[in-house]
């Protein structure tokens, strides 16, 4: 039987496709957008070096689209992927959907060890030792290129991975725990609460809208009184 966690992750992941959120944190806010696009970079499947039929290497949407067409079991990716680079990948695709589901239990640090990964801010967590580091690129004057070149006014997702040190961010001045994670609702034209977690947002959710009938109500008896 073929061991599919990266198909679960990438079938998961798709529900919060085209979604934008912002990441409260006590200094400052990251607003991201959600495509998942973003997603085979974050978990390394680019290292495959997987090729249309016209030998072109996939990468973003079209990767995504490929594993899940194909059906593309972890072994079979596995086997593609260079024996020094393999552990760093499976420890990412092992550990991205819990590290999600846990965000609001994220550290923002400043990434502050010199390297080619175009990051300034890492959202970590820790377990036994190893750190979980999801990489941010914050923009400071609006527009920004996101992994595939293109123009983006938010922040922007580049990379996750696990490390057991602090290395990455041991010089970092800003240690701040994520206060809240917001999803704006189309339909509200709102942000509202939100966990990658589907259990921890419905409950989140229903208080949410709790709130916001007994403050209709507040409201409405109110205006009662004044007369209108």
């Amino acid at each position: 039987m073929n061991n599919n966690k990266i198909i679960e992750i990438l079938k998961w992941f798709d529900n919060y496709n085209n979604n934008q959120i912002i990441i409260n944190y006590n200094k400052d806010k990251f607003k991201i957008d959600i495509e998942n696009k973003i997603l085979p970079h974050l978990l390394g499947l680019h290292y495959g070096k997987i090729k249309d039929k016209n030998d072109n290497l996939l990468i973003g949407k079209r990767l995504f689209n490929y594993f899940l067409k194909n059906n593309i079991s972890d072994e079979e990716f596995y086997n593609q992927i260079p024996l020094e680079k393999l552990e760093n990948i499976k420890n990412r695709i092992n550990t991205f959907k819990e590290f999600m589901e846990n965000l609001e239990k994220g550290i923002v640090v400043e990434k502050t060890l010199e390297s080619k990964m175009n990051v300034n801010y890492l959202i970590i967590q820790n377990k036994d030792n190893e750190y979980y580091h999801l990489g941010i690129y914050k923009g400071e004057s609006g527009s920004i290129l996101d992994t595939f070149g293109k123009m983006k006014d938010n922040d922007i997702l580049k990379t996750y991975f696990v490390e057991n040190n602090q290395d990455y961010f041991q010089n970092s001045k800003t240690n701040e725990k994520i206060i809240s994670i917001e999803r704006y609702d189309e339909q509200l034209e709102m942000y509202v609460p939100f966990s990658f977690d589907e259990e921890k947002n419905q409950k989140l959710l229903m208080e949410f809208h709790q709130k916001l009938e007994e403050e209709k109500t507040i409201e409405n008896e109110e205006d009662l009184e004044i007369g209108i």
